[in-house]
């Protein structure tokens, strides 16, 4: 296959290339094409031939033919890495006099999962910025390719600047029943498309507060998790939900801006804003990181805007979804549970009745339900404390006292039935 060498400078002093790694990567590529991203530069790295005769990126690169024979990767990150390590001088040469890399793929399949932790190394090497977005799988895909899924993006880590993890089952929040499988995509698509789009702009259009390259760098070299949302408005009256929507991404899930390393915010006025009304966003925005964040704002003018403006956020060293998820189930285990201390049961009393003396703290889970069951049978909650003559009293030595009430209830009954055939 002829290859086809990046221009020198495509972006003024900016190079930014993006890179579909696999099938997933490179149907992202091909959507951002369609939509009509300017003044970016774009390359498809594949297994599979024919994949890569469909894609309308300007620079194709077929990897690990003498792995494939380009006919795909069949599932195996093992074998996308070999392949893009086969073809590792190719995809270097591309990558010289780039400044940033965006790297996307579809992770859990085969050739995104394995090659594009070896292009973002290479990219590395070549001193990019380098950025991935990549996508998870869906829960109906189930254990096995979210396990290979997670493995790659774990060697991911070890090359990107930043990165950013977009789980396809949460388009399902933002999409109706009647969304086509092609508009839902380009939905996750469009976080990819107006974090470059923003970017752009930030570094190349010059306004009243200049954000260059340097400061780009600055908040996302070696940053980690991080997320991107641009968020518009027409009116003053609807600048707070421009806010929100920046900062709100219901397709990133859980992730949020709180607790960020760096933030990069940069506005688009049709009209020139008012330095109040600056102040005012900038405050609001930054409210919800530390006072040792490092906090880059921007703004310049676009007429044609009128009276709409537009807000870029870019929030770097994040906690990721899993680091969140963690740290709210640590809040609710110390909220809900109990200080525990070890005490005996008193001898010689009926298990349970020692439950009901003022003080008395739980031991075990088993102690716990039991309490409850103590409780339930004083009658605390309108349930009668007679008990069946054939069930026996509280504490009958034969019951096995380890085990669910209901599978105790079932035992006795069992028991009834036994002795009275």
């Amino acid at each position: 296959m002829e290859l086809e060498l990046a221009d020198e400078k495509v972006l003024g002093n900016t190079n930014i290339l993006v890179v579909g790694c696999g099938g997933g990567g490179g149907n992202t590529v091909n959507r951002m094409i369609d939509v009509g991203v300017k003044g970016i530069q774009y390359m498809v790295i594949n297994t599979d031939y024919d994949m890569l005769e469909k894609s309308k990126a300007e620079i194709k690169v077929l990897v690990g033919k003498n792995v494939t024979n380009g006919l795909g990767a069949g599932g195996v990150p093992d074998i996308g890495r070999k392949s893009a390590e086969e073809d590792s001088d190719t995809i270097k040469e591309h990558l010289k006099g780039v400044d940033m890399a965006f790297i996307t793929a579809g992770m859990g399949g085969g050739t995104g999962t394995g090659s594009a932790p070896v292009v973002a190394r290479i990219a590395k090497e070549q001193g990019c910025l380098t950025v991935a977005i990549v996508t998870l799988p869906f829960l109906f895909e189930r254990n096995m390719k979210m396990k290979i899924a997670k493995e790659g993006i774990d060697k991911l880590k070890e090359h990107v600047d930043i990165l950013i993890q977009i789980p396809n089952e949460n388009i399902f929040k933002i999409i109706s029943d009647d969304v086509s499988i092609d508009e839902a995509f380009l939905k996750v698509d469009g976080i990819l498309q107006m974090g470059i789009q923003g970017i752009s702009d930030i570094i190349n259009k010059t306004g009243n507060i200049n954000i260059d390259f340097a400061d780009v760098r600055t908040v996302m070299k070696g940053r980690g998790d991080a997320i991107m949302g641009i968020g518009k408005c027409s009116g003053k009256e609807n600048i707070e939900m421009a806010i929100k929507e920046a900062v709100e991404n219901p397709l990133l899930g859980s992730v949020g801006i709180d607790g960020a390393k760096a933030l990069l915010v940069n506005f688009i006025s049709g009209k020139n804003m008012s330095m109040t009304e600056f102040k005012k966003i900038m405050e609001s925005i930054s409210s919800k990181v530390s006072d040792e964040s490092i906090v880059i704002s921007g703004q310049y003018t676009d007429e044609s805007l009128k009276d709409e403006l537009v807000v870029t956020v870019i929030a770097t060293g994040v906690n990721s979804a899993e680091k969140v998820e963690e740290k709210n189930s640590e809040e609710i285990t110390s909220d809900k549970t109990p200080e525990l201390k070890q005490v005996e049961k008193p001898e010689n009393e009926a298990e349970g009745s020692w439950m009901e003396k003022p003080g008395t703290q739980i031991r075990s889970f088993k102690d716990m339900m039991w309490r409850k069951e103590w409780e339930d049978l004083k009658g605390g909650r309108g349930i009668s404390t007679s008990v069946p003559s054939w069930e026996g009293k509280i504490g009958n030595k034969n019951q096995d006292l380890s085990y669910p009430t209901v599978l105790r209830g079932q035992q006795v009954r069992h028991r009834k039935n036994d002795d009275e055939a």
